[in-house]
């Protein structure tokens, strides 16, 4: 971390890059599905292609995490976005499901990297600015951030293609690839800005100490042997298995409430676009609180899983739409609350060595409880229903709600 920074200059910085990385990543969602349909792929080989996505990511998280802590959160950072960019070009120019899948692994790999190495940068950089620092109103400044650029993004790759209806459907710039070069572009950008804004002081650990075995080791042992850490891995296994949930079934869901109007796939731009929005006002409102409950991190997070769990057992038994998006983007309102809470007890249990290991450890438990939502609950919605699925999945928030109230137990005591 370059030690010169003041508090508004790290500030900014960060949210430069977190926003571009949000605009980047956001801007395929709304055509994703669609774009590998038109490519040829069914959807049994769409579900395989984003299946090995995950699998990259659960297999690659803790040993990048450990590289970050080892050669440095810039320079890993820089090669995210290189193996990124090189992704989204084989994405866009592929048109068999080998090449999908190359597109996957290479995918995985660089969302595992980029996962926690600029948010240690970023927690670095507060703690040296002041270690007292209370982290959590910066850490949902920069959530407001990355939701607004999500949004903007998200509504913005829906209208591409609208945009660009002209061009040809089956070549390779297509009204459907253009959103993927976009991205491409943006992802070109944010490595340029990462190359001027992310500074940071050379390590000064030995070999044998920045040794990525040695971290990996000391970063598992700390995690377990840290009650409020492994409450915490905990409770985002439950969050995991939510929100594959919602994003997995939301489309179809709503896609059955508008019956004729789910042509107009707008609407569907309009819904997502609005639960990043929301998303972003609610870590706003954590700041507000975050202040209310006096810094009491585990109640807060506690009071924006009890939310969550609400709207989304509401939510799976609407039978208007009208009624449903509002629960929908509540849903996202809650997960905007959790979030930065959340960051904030996990980056106070950790020193500075270790952040981006026990970040990726997080992630990786996080991509976990994803995997088991998928196969649970797409057992549940195939062989049930999509509000049978959710009203499971609204239950098991019961898990995360005990863990952050037994975390809020334990440090008052302290």
């Amino acid at each position: 971390m370059d030690t010169s920074l003041s508090l508004a200059q790290l500030k900014r910085r960060y949210f430069a890059i977190i926003s571009l990385f949000s605009f980047a990543q956001a801007l395929p969602i709304a055509i994703l599905v669609l774009f590998t349909q038109a490519r040829g792929l069914d959807l049994l080989q769409v579900g395989f292609v984003f299946g090995a996505y995950t699998l990259a990511i659960v297999l690659l998280e803790v040993p990048t995490g450990g590289l970050a802590d080892t050669i440095g959160r810039r320079r890993v950072t820089l090669i995210a976005v290189g193996i990124t960019l090189i992704s989204q070009l084989v994405l866009v120019s592929a048109f068999s499901f080998w090449q999908f899948l190359m597109f996957a692994a290479l995918g995985g790999a660089g969302r595992a990297l980029i996962s926690g190495a600029p948010e240690a940068w970023f927690i670095d950089g507060l703690k040296t600015v002041d270690e007292a620092l209370d982290i959590q109103p910066p850490l949902a400044q920069a959530e407001i951030f990355a939701t607004i650029s999500l949004a903007s993004a998200t509504l913005l790759g829906g209208l591409l293609p609208d945009w660009f209806a002209f061009l040809p459907a089956g070549a390779l710039l297509s009204p459907l690839s253009v959103p993927i070069f976009a991205s491409a572009l943006c992802f070109l950008l944010l490595g340029v800005v990462v190359a001027i804004l992310m500074r940071e002081v050379p390590t000064t650990r030995t070999p044998k100490e920045a040794s990525l075995p040695r971290l990996l080791r000391e970063a598992f042992v700390l995690s377990a042997s840290s009650p409020v850490i492994m409450l915490l891995l905990l409770a985002s296994v439950a969050t995991g298995v939510v929100t594959v949930g919602l994003e997995t079934f939301w489309q179809p869901f709503f896609k059955s409430l508008l019956g004729e109007q789910a042509n107009s796939t707008y609407l569907f731009g309009i819904l997502l676009a609005g639960s990043f929005a929301l998303a972003s006002l609610g870590s706003l409102a954590s700041i507000w609180l975050s202040r209310l409950l006096k810094r009491r991190y585990a109640l807060v997070a506690a009071v924006a899983e009890v939310g969550q769990l609400s709207a989304i057992l509401l939510l799976a038994w609407q039978t208007s739409a009208f009624v449903a998006a509002p629960l929908f983007w509540l849903a996202y309102f809650s997960r905007g609350v959790l979030a930065s809470p959340q960051a904030t007890l996990l980056n106070n249990e950790v020193p500075n060595e270790k952040r981006s290991s026990i970040l990726s450890i997080r992630s990786l438990v996080f991509a976990l409880g994803g995997f088991l939502g998928s196969v649970s609950l797409g057992y549940l919605a195939d062989t049930f229903s999509i509000r049978t699925a959710w009203t499971f999945a609204g239950f098991s928030l019961l898990v995360a709600v005990a863990c952050y109230l037994i975390i809020f137990v334990r440090t008052r005591e302290r």
